[in-house]
């Protein structure tokens, strides 16, 4: 019989190579756990800085103390039982609800290439800093001092925390739980406070809109207001969307004759927070929607007033800006004032305007203040103001200013009072018919000639008169052609001027402007307005003053300190803006304004006109 099997040889040689393999099995399952245990205590880092800018979100703070850490992240320990630390800035732990309001942070991320740290890369201004001591159960990251062996550490004055690159040697910044220099291998993730601003999106909360103040001139009536928007509004009875209310405060000097109202006159505080950022309350704080600062600038009060204003809401948020209130050298020897670059103003050329109207009382001017009032309280009538001379349109630009106020309608759908008036650019004389109709034709409805026109309109444009608009009709601007104010053109153009407002998907061209507030223009406070005019603009109006065909309009309402006529106004976008063919019937034209009121009243004051063709 031929019987085979292994010889000694054989099997040992066989025992020996399962053994290798079981022992390098050994070693690659424990490289596997390792690796697993580090990826898991990176989730852990991740999701605890996830869970703070979310706890943040709500509170407007961070967590202060170990307790308030814990019951946030979901695990404050690493996957090697090591209690995870969190660095903070003390101020944005504190119950003043500052993170939205600093600027910057005690905190800096120093990134390390080396042992020395001899070319550092700063990241400033961190908010909070989370690090685990990884395989080696040694917390290396710090900044050389003694800190406390609990989760927090509160950082409240300036402090570099060292980071590492993976792998480098003798390293241990972070003495409390060993002073054992060696192979950096913490997990770490910071935020900075830009990213946390952002990702609890302090944009959208408690704000001061306004950029700038309008300038003032000596000798002449102010009159300017100071909105904000978000957090949440106190309670007035009224709907806070319309008319929310806010405390407000300010520091600061006004030039004499200008003071401040907010439900009662708001006074210069000399500390309106105190030193930790909290709100000094006390009778500087008062309560309204708006802060009006009005009044009659005095004879020698040229010059620049600093003024910083803060707004609180009912959660304690607290936003504040910076303003230069700008008052101008009286420029006209009847006391009242013109545009900067101004050929022709109410201020020199008030006389030189002729007025149509169907009733006494629809326009009246006041030759020494330099104003113009359309409506007065009348009902149903029509009125147009109209400048004598004659300009060249053709090859030209156009810029034109002034400030209106309208009467304060208190309804809630602009239906209180009615209805407003335009600024018109129109082809010079013959003309047939000089003014329009009554009510909502605004006294340009019916003109003949080419004609543009920026409505100021403040009653709601009716569903048969504007279908493409319906129900978005209240307070409005809108840029009218040839005699009409129908807004029921969605489409740009193409051979003449024949419709004012474009699809509202393309803002570039949008020739209407509507806000949430239906009475947004009738509140007694005084508008500024602005208007240009380019022609030979390319196809897309990009380019103007060249041999283009196109002719480029732009207005806006409430700019700031843009009355000045010598120049484009670009500091802003425009409200309205319609890029149209040009029409060679429109080359030199005349310039005014008409007015309509109907079954209810209105007053319009116009005042500090001035207009430039060059």
């Amino acid at each position: 019989m031929n019987k085979k099997g292994f010889t000694l040889i054989e099997l040992a040689m066989v025992l020996i190579i399962i053994g290798l393999l079981a022992g390098l099995g050994i070693t690659v399952l424990g490289i596997l756990v390792k690796r697993a245990k580090i990826n898991t205590t990176k989730e852990i880092i991740n999701a605890a800085a996830d869970s703070l800018i979310s706890y943040s979100g709500s509170a407007l703070r961070l967590p202060s103390n170990d307790i308030e850490f814990k019951s946030v992240v979901r695990n404050p320990m690493d996957t090697f039982g090591k209690k995870i630390k969190y660095f903070v800035d003390q101020d944005l732990t504190s119950s003043s609800k500052l993170i939205c309001r600093k600027k910057n942070t005690n905190l800096t991320v120093r990134i390390c290439g080396d042992t020395a740290c001899s070319s550092p890369i700063d990241i400033k201004n961190v908010a909070f800093l989370l690090v685990s001591g990884s395989l080696n159960n040694n917390i290396q990251t710090g900044d050389g001092n003694t800190h406390t062996e609990d989760h927090t550490i509160l950082l409240s004055t300036p402090t570099v925390i060292n980071v590492y690159d993976y792998g480098i040697d003798n390293v241990d910044n972070f003495p409390s739980d060993m002073n054992r220099p060696e192979r950096y291998d913490d997990i770490v993730k910071w935020i900075t406070l830009g990213e946390l601003q952002t990702k609890i999106r302090c944009e959208s909360r408690l704000s001061i809109l306004n950029n700038e103040l309008p300038y003032g001139y000596e000798n002449s009536s102010y009159n300017a207001a100071i909105f904000a928007e978000g957090g949440i509004p106190f309670t007035d009875g009224s709907d806070p969307d319309t008319n929310p209310d806010y405390k407000w405060c300010f520091q600061g000097s006004l030039p004499s004759g200008v003071s401040i109202s907010c439900g009662g006159t708001l006074t210069a505080s000399t500390n309106c927070l105190n030193v930790d950022g909290s709100v000094n309350t006390g009778a500087d704080w008062k309560q309204c929607s708006s802060p009006i600062l009005s009044g009659t600038v005095a004879t020698g009060q040229a010059g620049s007033y600093n003024l910083r204003f803060f707004v609180i809401d009912t959660e304690g948020s607290v936003a504040e800006k910076s303003f230069v209130l700008t008052i101008n050298p009286q420029t006209s020897s009847s006391g009242s004032s013109a545009p900067p670059g101004s050929q022709v103003s109410f201020a020199n050329d008030l006389s030189n305007f002729n007025q149509i109207e169907n009733n006494p009382n629809a326009i009246n001017t006041d030759l020494n203040n330099g104003t113009v009032t359309f409506g007065n309280g009348q009902r149903n009538t029509f009125g147009c103001f109209w400048y004598n001379g004659t300009f060249r349109l053709k090859n030209k630009t156009m810029r034109a200013f002034f400030n209106f106020k309208l009467t304060v309608d208190t309804s809630f759908d602009s239906k209180g009072d009615a209805d407003g008036f335009t600024f018109v650019i129109r082809q010079k004389p013959p003309w047939n018919l000089n003014c329009g109709g009554t009510g909502g034709k605004l006294g340009y409805d019916g003109l003949d000639k080419e004609s543009i026109a920026v409505e100021i309109d403040t009653y709601p444009n009716t569903y048969y008169r504007d279908p493409y608009l319906r129900n978005r009709g209240y307070n409005h601007v809108s840029i009218d052609f040839n005699g009409s104010v129908v807004h029921s053109g969605n489409s740009n153009p193409s051979v003449r001027i024949t419709s004012n407002c474009t699809n509202f998907s393309d803002p570039t061209k949008v020739g209407c402007y509507y806000t949430r507030r239906p009475t947004w223009l009738e509140d007694g406070v005084k508008h500024s307005f602005r208007m240009e005019i380019h022609t030979g603009c390319d196809t897309n109006c990009s380019t103007c003053g060249g041999s283009g065909t196109k002719m480029l309009i732009e207005a806006w309402i409430d700019c700031t300190n843009c009355d000045d006529l010598t120049k484009d106004y670009n500091s802003s976008s425009p409200d309205v803006k319609r890029c149209v063919d040009w029409t060679n019937n429109l080359t030199d034209v005349k310039f005014g304004f008409t007015e309509g009121t109907g079954g209810r009243t209105q007053t319009v004051e116009i005042s500090y006109f001035g207009i430039r063709f060059e």
